[in-house]
């Protein structure tokens, strides 16, 4: 995480950091920006992972990532948006 930002006295806080996402055949690597209302008893959240590339199937990999909602543990009703594009490997398909 680079930086945590509260913001009294709205109890926002402010948060950037770096994301790796380990899928099956490579990871997908992220800068994040989000803000949730820590004083919140549903942690709303609204983030953007704007993707900066990734390894194996996942390699060039570019797009964001948008999530929203309300984040409580075990009762999460977050909405997203992903648009992922991929490089295709030579001869078609997916990564190596």
């Amino acid at each position: 995480m680079q930086r945590l930002t509260p913001s009294d006295p709205s109890h926002v806080v402010f948060v950037q950091e770096d994301e790796v996402l380990h899928l099956d055949g490579g990871d997908i690597t992220s800068k994040i920006s989000a803000a949730y209302d820590s004083a919140s008893p549903q942690l709303e959240v609204s983030s953007l992972h704007v993707i900066t590339g990734g390894t194996g199937r996942y390699a060039g990999a570019s797009g964001y990532i948008h999530l929203w909602g309300d984040t409580l543990a075990g009762n999460s009703e977050a909405d997203y948006v992903a648009v992922i594009r991929v490089a295709p490997k030579p001869g078609g398909g997916l990564g190596p």
